[in-house]
């Protein structure tokens, strides 16, 4: 019995000491109000929204691949995740806005540019200017 629980404390602890990749993002949209996509975050579904004029709340990413959003759409009876962006993850992001545009002109696709908004990035009273065009 003490091994088995000298065991499981063993394995609780190293498995406590890989960091999980951690990462805070906002998103910001190009053009528009964008709206019923969705991200997992483990095996949680997670509701996000975009608009032009304002930063959405903080989301959180846990898995160290790509950001996926998708859409649920229903095809023959079923409901089935549709990836609308595939965002890979900036080395050493933990904080970022991403900024959202339509990908092309059918607007069902979507391109992110990754903001680095980690405070320690920028010094404090300061303003980033970026110019997209």
């Amino acid at each position: 019995m003490k091994l088995r629980s000298l065991l499981s404390l063993s394995l609780l602890s190293i498995g406590c000491s890989f960091p999980l990749r951690a990462l805070e993002f906002r998103l910001v949209s190009w053009e528009g109000k964008i709206s019923n996509l969705k991200y997992s975050n483990g095996s949680t579904q997670v509701p996000v929204e975009a608009d032009e004029s304002a930063l959405s709340p903080v989301y959180h990413l846990k898995n160290s691949g790509p950001l996926v959003l998708y859409k649920e759409v229903q095809t023959e009876g079923k409901i089935v995740r549709e990836p609308v962006a595939t965002l890979p993850i900036p080395e050493n992001f933990k904080k970022a806005i991403i900024l959202l545009a339509y990908a092309d002109a059918t607007r069902k696709t979507y391109t992110g540019s990754w903001i680095n908004d980690a405070p320690d990035i920028r010094p404090p009273q300061t303003v980033t200017y970026r110019n997209f065009s």
